[in-house]
């Protein structure tokens, strides 16, 4: 993809992810204690992802890309942006037919007795909504 850039985010731009967010489908929305990374094609945000913090621990939320731009790899680029940045582990609980995109970007599957409660906790909650959730770490 042409003109394709990747930054990191905060502050006032924090309303702009979240109208991407809203605008693209996705419920989430940005807090301010949030690491936010962004693609942008020209001026357009085209993909974003958020890492919340969580206790000790970081969760990857929102890793979301527009749909006319999905599958010409800017979500792994953009992953592999952001998680370069962190020097500990980052969870996430991607849909169980996501497993194999994390996995190419350096996430492994991980036992629930092998987390940290609060991680494990959230996820359960999320498995208790009736879908099938994983639970993947990134360990850099």
């Amino acid at each position: 993809m042409d003109n394709l850039s990747f930054s990191p985010v905060s502050g006032n731009q924090l309303g702009l992810v979240n109208r991407f967010y809203k605008t693209h489908g996705n419920k989430g929305k940005c807090g301010r204690q949030d690491h936010v990374y962004i693609a942008r094609q020209d001026t357009s945000i085209v993909a974003a992802v958020r890492i919340t913090p969580k206790g000790h621990n970081w969760l990857l939320r929102g890793l979301w890309v527009a749909a006319d731009k999905r599958r010409l790899g800017v979500g792994g680029q953009l992953l592999k942006r952001s998680l370069s940045d962190f020097s500990e582990s980052v969870w996430c609980y991607p849909y169980d037919h996501l497993q194999d995109f994390y996995q190419k970007h350096g996430f492994v599957s991980v036992e629930p007795e092998s987390a940290p409660q609060n991680i494990v906790s959230l996820w359960k909650a999320y498995q208790k909504k009736g879908k099938a959730f994983a639970l993947m770490s990134f360990i850099p």
